[in-house]
């Protein structure tokens, strides 16, 4: 059986169902975890928690927007990196 595609828009919705017990969804641990799955993730961060966060609170969840992870900490790309404006 072939695997679907995951688009991010799909990804981030898994993310929130995962997460729907924890609360809040903290916008670093996302990004984080996104950027795991999806290497190839052109949206910036700022995008990235803007879509975490849309879609968290379409779900009635609160979300803490606690910042981005550190990307030479972590071991991701930063946003200039991917030629996305600051």
């Amino acid at each position: 059986m072939r695997q679907p595609t995951r688009t991010i828009e799909w990804t981030v919705e898994h993310y929130i169902l995962t997460r729907s017990g924890r609360r809040p969804i903290s916008t670093r641990d996302a990004i984080r975890a996104l950027r795991t799955v999806m290497h190839d993730c052109s949206l910036s961060d700022r995008e990235l928690t803007d879509l975490v966060a849309k879609r968290a609170v379409q779900r009635n969840l609160d979300v803490n927007f606690d910042g981005y992870p550190d990307p030479v900490s972590e071991g991701l790309r930063a946003d200039h990196e991917r030629g996305a404006p600051r």
